[in-house]
């Protein structure tokens, strides 16, 4: 199985356009669609690279939602924006919709067992993004602190 095909350039680039059509949808700034956009295929790129590598739909869907999360950070502060614009439309691409979608189809046509399986590879990628967008503030909450009572530390023996 290749790595690059066409299938991925296809979605790499509709990852691309979608949070930026999600962002117009949302009355998001207009000087901020192109960061949104590459954020989104930055998202999908990471989740594409871990899904072919690892196999798991969970770390996919974590580490991705990390990268998204850690992105966010980054150009809501330099674009001095609220880092939710980026979270939001960011992670539009790994959303499991279609998951959701063949799920419920499969209750209403009375496939229990199947639907069973589409709910639960659903559940499994939804965990993994809240768990990736929710771990990266934490993370960096404790690294804000470590340093705030380093240097804290370093004024006091002054």
């Amino acid at each position: 199985m290749t790595f690059f095909t066409s299938e991925f350039f296809i979605q790499l680039i509709t990852s691309f356009i979608t949070p930026a059509a999600f962002a117009i949808i949302f009355r998001v700034n207009r000087r901020h669609l192109v960061f949104i956009a590459i954020c989104g295929a930055l998202t999908y790129a990471a989740y594409y690279t871990l899904l072919f590598f690892t196999k798991s739909l969970f770390v996919a869907a974590f580490v991705s939602a990390m990268v998204t999360a850690i992105y966010a950070e980054i150009f809501a502060r330099l674009r001095h924006a609220p880092t939710i614009i980026f979270v939001l439309t960011g992670i539009v691409p790994t959303v499991p919709g279609g998951g959701l979608y063949r799920g419920m189809r499969d209750l209403l046509l009375r496939n229990t067992e199947q639907a069973l399986t589409h709910f639960a590879t659903t559940l499994e990628v939804g965990i993994g993004i809240a768990g990736g967008i929710v771990a990266v503030p934490i993370l960096l909450g404790i690294v804000n602190d470590f340093f705030a009572k380093r240097k804290k530390r370093k004024t006091e023996q002054k």
